[in-house]
Formats: C-alpha cells, structure tokens, sequence
C-alpha cells in the first residue's frame, strides 16, 4: 500500500505535463504532500520540486525529517542549488525522441504567494538563460486536492475538535467576576496545551462592546456581572485544525436584546447547516466523485444564513463570511461566501459562524467546524 504523502503526490503529479517542474514553497503545501513540518512558516525551511516522474525535498539542516519511500532528499534550502537541481531536470522533461527545435519549452512553475522577492530574482536566472519559461503556478489542483479530507486527515480534525470541546468545558469553570479577558484566554491555551495539542490561532475572548470587533484581542479588562461574553478558539492535533465560538452571558438575567440577537444567529446556524444536510443526504457517490442532479454550493449555504438574518432584521450587523474550509491551515478553501460557486463536495470539512455585531454593545456568534459525510452533517464541536 502506498504511503499516504505518495498517493497525494501522485494525484498532483496526474495533472502535469511533462514538461512542468513545479516548486512548492508554501509550508502547508509541503507538509500536505511530504509530512514535513515547518516551525515556523514564515521562515524558509524546505522546497519541493516536482516533475512528472520525480520528487525532490530540499530542506533545513537542522529541521527532522521522515523520509518518503521514492523522494528524494537534500538537507539545504540554497537556492543556488535548488536552482542548479531544477536546471539538471530541464533535459530529463523533454523526451529523447522528441525533436527539441520543436518541443514544448520547458516550463517552472512557481507560487507567488509564498516566494521572496529575493528568492524568485535566483530563478529568474534560469529562464534569463534561456533554459525554460517561468509561470504561476495554478494552485486550482492543489485546492481541489486540499478540500477534500482523506480518512487521516478527518481522524485529526476530529481529534483537534474533541480537544477543543474539553477546553470549553474546563474555560467555563473558570468564568468569574473579575477574571480578565487574557486570563481567561489563556486558561483556554494552557489547557489545550497541557493536553497533547497546539493552538490553530490565537484565542478571542471579547467582553461586551470588545466582541463588536469579530477578531478583538484580548485585553486585561475584567469581568463584571451582566455581560455577554464571546469565545473563538481552537486546537490543533497532529497538524490539523478544529475551530469553535461560543458566546454567553454572564449574570443571573441576559437583556433582551441579547436574547433576539442569540436566536436570530442560532436560526441562521440552523438554516445554513440544513443546506449541508440536504446535500448530504441527496449526493451520489460515482466512480469515487460526488454528482447531484442539482449540487448546492458554499453560496447557498452563506445565502441561506444571510437570508435568515435579513429576515430578523440584522443583515447589515453580518459583516463577514458564514465560514471557511479548515485542515493544516485554520483558513483554507472554500470561503462560504455569497460569491464562490465552489460545489458542496463529501468530505469537506468547513466552519458554520453566522454573527450578528452592534457596535459599542455586543457581539453574538456561533460557530462549529463542520463535516460532510455521506448522509451525515458531523457537527465535530458541537
């Protein structure tokens, strides 16, 4: 049985042309085909060069690495000779009995997003060469791939969910007068911490008028009866992200704006997840792809909330997306937007966090990560 790393890879390597040489340089790109993990991904820690028939895994010296059967692997990120590696690779993309004065030029392509100036001026020599043509790499495949989470990849969303559901039940033993916003954030991440996981983004904790700002960080304001109070966090285990937000109030009686607020997000929840459950439970699986005689996408599932609060009349206190995919990196596609017409798909795994904002006064949200299973909606924090 293939290594899971070589199956992704050579899904990925299907779609190019002999001719491509690919450099991956995002570090969650790297890890989703290789396992290599990247501390911090700001910093250049590994390449990966891939043609049709070879993969090469240029990384850090002083970074641990678990070698893949058939990769290749050299403990250096110089670009010189990443560079010189990718120029020895352009003979082997053109076939011997091809007539080179008439072949395809050989192609690299490259992602932008995640290159350095500086780092794309050194491959600019090889195309300045006249070797081959430098294009953007089209990231469509890789997205697509992505999107779809494979049984390991959902066994550690579902574990990073578990973990996140036990920091929330522990946070809220700790809720008290008095305790600030960054204490009790940081209950939440020592706790995840201490039991075997990882933060997948820094923790939100907003008192009152503080959860207005969706990504308000915290502050060492204090509790005080009588307060809505909103919690978004998550944990990360084994590389994957769970995702969550809660929001309540403390005190022995909510206002009663509180109250409409609370019901107009948990019904825009509802009517949004109720998009998935009939996708769910209308999709045929063919051949290893989903197809519905009329396959609902990431649209209808923000239109569907979006509605919902329109109708409660908080349309405009909506003021960012119901969601977004999530696996290695806690922002992944699809953005459940109104505009993206990316096919609800099994084995998705995205976030439903409808909100409504009043400026000054609170902020509501509800959110959980999300897995679409054949005939099942997995709400994985619920």
């Amino acid at each position: 049985m293939l290594d899971i790393y070589t199956q992704r890879l050579q899904l990925f390597q299907n779609t190019l042309s002999t001719h491509d040489i690919v450099l991956l340089s995002k570090a969650a790109d790297i890890f989703y085909y290789t396992g290599f993990v990247t501390l911090l991904p700001e910093e250049r820690e590994a390449f990966v060069v891939v043609t049709k028939q070879k993969v090469v895994v240029f990384h850090a010296a002083f970074s641990p690495v678990t070698a893949v059967p058939g990769f290749e692997y050299q403990d250096t990120t110089s670009l010189e000779t990443v560079r010189q590696t990718i120029e020895q690779l352009v003979g082997s993309t053109v076939s011997p009995a091809e007539d080179t004065t008439d072949s395809p030029t050989p192609k690299l392509l490259l992602d932008y997003s995640s290159l350095f100036v500086s780092e794309f001026k050194v491959l600019e020599k090889i195309e300045q060469a006249g070797k081959l043509q430098i294009s953007p790499l089209n990231q469509h495949t890789i997205v697509q791939q992505r999107m779809i989470k494979d049984e390991a990849e959902q066994d550690a969303i579902k574990r990073a969910a578990d973990l996140t559901k036990a920091a929330w039940a522990h946070v809220q033993t700790c809720i008290k007068t008095g305790i600030t916003e960054t204490e009790l954030a940081w209950e939440i991440e020592s706790y995840i911490k201490s039991h075997g996981g990882l933060l997948a983004f820094p923790t939100i904790v907003a008192y009152g008028g503080h959860a207005a700002l969706p990504h308000h960080q915290p502050t060492s304001t204090a509790l005080e009866e009588e307060t809505a109070v909103l919690f978004d966090f998550g944990a990360k285990v084994d590389w994957y992200c769970a995702d969550m937000t809660r929001t309540i109030w403390f005190g022995k009686q909510p206002s009663q704006e509180f109250i409409i607020v609370e019901a107009a997000v948990k019904t825009a929840y509802q009517k949004a997840l109720a998009v998935c459950q009939e996708f769910v439970d209308t999709v045929e699986t063919v051949a290893g792809s989903n197809s519905t005689t009329a396959q609902p996408t990431v649209a209808d599932v923000d239109k569907a909330a979006r509605t919902s609060l329109d109708t409660a009349g908080y349309g405009k206190n909506f003021i960012h997306t119901t969601g977004h995919g999530l696996g290695i990196e806690i922002h992944e596609q699809p953005s459940v937007y109104r505009t993206n017409p990316t096919p609800l798909k099994l084995n998705m795994a995205i976030t439903i966090e409808p909100g409504v904002y009043l400026p000054e006064k609170l902020g509501y949200r509800y959110e959980n990560t999300v897995l679409l299973q054949a005939k099942k909606v997995v709400e994985l924090t619920a």
